[in-house]
């Protein structure tokens, strides 16, 4: 399929971004950074993208930007295996999101510690907004520990880490199985003869199941009682044989179809891009994990898929094969533009889960917050806040926990109020204030245990290598 064939059907074309005034913006992710992570190197990227875009009448991106990996003064060799996945990454990102900024971190092979490490450079960037990483291993014993290189920095703009959920059906792989990745499962999209949306049906190889080691975030409360992680949280079209093109001159003399989870996570990763756009020109900032906002949208917000079987069966409503759904791309983007992050504005630094309880003032939403404080912090006794919506003004409407923190030993838990502006405003106690959260520089709203987790173990991972038109998983 061609790019003008997935905007249309899933809705890009339709979405309408306006500026402070009222005025119509281009809906391309303008001003934004689409870091894609891949491993080995594609010495044909810039020019299989320009010739891509040429075919296709797109804009060159305003930027690319490839950063290589050296490991003892050595930079990363070819792999034709993994040229085909940075040529799929780069330009359907960029396809989907034409005004965004484009990093490709190549990393020097496919280890998982050299991968991670071309993560963290990825979200060290400045501009960056959204990081895809259509790669995965199995799951094992201590990935919970590698979960804090999928969080924003302090101070950074808010970051949404992007994941192929694997395309060997159930159970899915790791990373998408963090609660800090938006985890990306697969469809089979199928248009009507005007070229319009017709259906979908989950697809076999589309990654999914419950984690064995990661614990259900809060945004999942209401999704199972395992207590575990589900994935995926959302789908895209990704089977070869509703692939997408992909210019490729280092593999063949130029086009494949491709298909795969693969060619799923960059493009939910660009339609983040536009929504951060969105949300500048809204005067707010780029989401910090949209996933946890992403899962608790309404229902309308997506095309339900009801068939299909990845070795669970599609359901309406959340399933394992395909998450809440697809998306339609206008909605998801207007209802994560409208989403509020910090109330009035009174803190800095703010990235908030997301909760959405309808009804009356005994609504009561639960999160936990852990508070990183860094040399030289500002603003002694700054309240911090986070947004929750459709909750009664005037109202304690949350309960917040202090756990987890390295200094604090048993907890606090704490009701704010939420204010008439929209965002919940929390005042820690003076006996707490006093120590170390006297003067805040950066809050993070997460779970805490992943906030703060420590790195162990080692793995392999596998690029979630797209299969070709044949149907072969490569």
């Amino acid at each position: 399929m061609s790019p003008a064939a997935i905007r249309h059907a899933y809705g890009f074309d339709q979405i309408a971004l306006t500026d402070i005034h009222g005025n119509l913006v281009t809906s391309n992710g303008a001003g934004q950074t689409i870091a894609i992570v891949d491993a080995y190197d594609d010495p044909k990227i810039a020019s299989d993208l320009h010739a891509f875009d040429q075919a296709y009448k797109l804009p060159d991106p305003p930027s690319l930007v490839i950063q290589k990996q050296f490991v003892g003064g050595k930079p990363p060799t070819v792999d034709g295996g993994w040229g085909v996945e940075i040529a799929l990454d780069v330009e359907w990102a960029h396809a989907m999101a034409p005004g965004a900024n484009i990093v490709l971190a190549e990393a020097f092979n496919s280890s998982l510690n050299n991968l991670l490490t071309m993560v963290d450079w990825a979200r060290s960037q400045s501009t960056v907004s959204a990081i895809s990483m259509s790669w995965g291993t199995n799951e094992f014993n201590g990935e919970a520990g590698y979960d804090s290189h999928f969080t924003t920095p302090p101070g950074h703009t808010g970051i949404t880490f992007v994941g192929a959920s694997g395309d060997w059906g159930k159970p899915g792989i790791w990373p998408a199985y963090s609660p800090n990745v938006l985890a990306v499962g697969g469809t089979t999209l199928h248009l009507s003869t005007a070229g319009n949306y017709a259906s979908e049906a989950g697809w076999n190889g589309s990654g999914g199941g419950t984690s064995t080691y990661e614990q259900k975030p809060f945004y999942q409360a209401g999704f199972d009682s395992t207590g575990f992680r589900d994935i995926p949280d959302v789908s895209y079209d990704a089977d070869p044989a509703s692939g997408v093109a992909v210019y490729d001159t280092l593999n063949s003399n130029g086009w494949l179809v491709v298909g795969g989870t693969s060619a799923a996570a960059p493009q939910w990763a660009a339609l983040v891009a536009i929504a951060n756009q969105g949300r500048v020109l809204a005067g707010t900032s780029a989401l910090s994990g949209a996933q946890s906002v992403i899962d608790q949208l309404p229902a309308s917000d997506f095309h339900d898929v009801t068939t299909g079987n990845n070795g669970y069966q599609a359901t309406a409503g959340y399933d394992l094969v395909t998450g809440r759904g697809t998306p339609l791309a206008n909605a998801v983007v207007r209802s994560l533009v409208a989403y509020t992050t910090s109330g009035s504005g009174k803190s800095s630094g703010v990235s908030s889960g997301y909760s959405s309880q309808t009804g009356t003032s005994s609504a009561t939403v639960q999160v936990e917050i852990g508070v990183i404080t860094a040399d030289g912090p500002s603003n002694p006794g700054a309240p911090i806040e986070a947004a929750f919506a459709d909750l009664a003004p005037g109202a304690a409407v949350a309960t917040v926990s202090a756990v987890g923190l390295p200094w604090v030993a048993t907890g606090q838990s704490f009701s704010p109020v939420l204010e008439s502006s929209g965002g919940v405003a929390v005042a820690f106690p003076a006996s707490l204030a006093a120590g170390r959260l006297a003067s805040l520089s950066a809050v993070d709203v997460c779970l805490a245990d992943e906030l703060w987790a420590e790195e162990s173990g080692t793995s392999d991972a596998t690029g979630e290598s797209p299969a070709e038109s044949s149907g072969a998983d490569a």
